[in-house]
């Protein structure tokens, strides 16, 4: 019988020590989701025959800001370019400002390039990126952000 009585207070022991455990995994499983980062991938269309492709990574910064990375394919060599991005989705030009530029690149010889920046917006102030040279004032490609 005393058996039988440990086995009763070793299964509320139990229970007690279950409890708080579980509560704990929860907390903890709620805090790394909230921190994880946000992403998404966009696709730069051309916006004339000139064969520009690619694509753009935006993730959430837990500090704040949004990280992006360019890959883009098919620029001419020797060339500047200008990436800004815009609240619309439409990649309507705005004059580069401190307040909507992305980075100022040239591509490599193969007419690739890779840029890596960090911006001072949050994901939702993005609605598209825009590539362009830095001589016209015409946008060669566009990437709108799904949202």
């Amino acid at each position: 019988m005393e058996h039988s009585l440990q086995t009763k207070e070793e299964f509320a022991m139990r229970r007690l020590v279950a409890i708080p455990s579980a509560a704990l995994f929860l907390g903890i499983a709620t805090m790394v989701l909230a921190a994880s980062n946000r992403h998404v991938t966009a696709d730069f269309t051309p916006l004339a025959s000139n064969g520009i492709s690619g694509n753009v990574v935006i993730t959430e910064s837990p500090q704040g800001g949004t990280n992006l990375r360019l890959q883009l394919k098919g620029l001419q060599p020797g060339t500047d370019y200008v990436s800004q991005h815009f609240t619309s989705q439409s990649c309507q030009f705005e004059a580069p400002s401190d307040q909507n530029l992305v980075a100022t690149f040239r591509p490599n010889p193969s007419g690739m390039a890779i840029v890596t920046t960090k911006l001072g917006v949050d994901l939702t102030q993005i609605g598209s990126i825009s590539v362009r040279p830095v001589s016209d004032q015409t946008v060669s490609a566009c990437a709108t952000i799904p949202q």
